[in-house]
């Protein structure tokens, strides 16, 4: 998922992308960026632990200093997991959501429903690298 949005920003000439892991991203790598896509799988309707550790690693060196940058979010999540959308960067940063469109609802999505079909996905990685997509 996150290969795939990289791959789509990179269509856009103006922009140069870095694709990072988590536990590999720096303070630095988020103060030289001009805008973000923070990707993670849904764990218990929460952002991955690598993703809040890459969030606690960094929010003092960068609190103040990122206002009004975009950004979106991609989750991943295998069920219904409406809980899952966390806007936990726009509240400590002061970012801004890029406004690349909502999550669908996901209705009727249950444990077994999803262990049965490996999956509640309605979209597959090529919807994250196209912009405005809701999956």
């Amino acid at each position: 998922m996150a290969r795939a949005a990289a791959a789509g920003a990179r269509s856009e000439p103006a922009l140069q992308v870095s694709l990072l892991r988590a536990e590999d991203a720096q303070a630095g790598d988020v103060l030289d960026a001009g805008g973000y896509i923070f990707a993670t799988p849904e764990n218990l309707a929460a952002m991955s632990g690598k993703m809040k550790d890459f969030f606690d690693r960094t929010y003092y060196a960068a609190l103040d200093q990122l206002n009004g940058r975009p950004y979106a979010t991609l989750i991943c999540a295998g069920s219904d997991a409406p809980g899952s959308r966390w806007e936990y960067s726009d509240r400590g940063w002061g970012l801004r959501a890029a406004g690349l469109g909502s999550p669908r609802p996901r209705s009727g999505a249950t444990p077994e429903r999803a262990r049965v079909r490996g999956s509640n996905r309605r979209a597959g990685p090529e919807a994250a690298a196209s912009p405005g997509s809701s999956g």
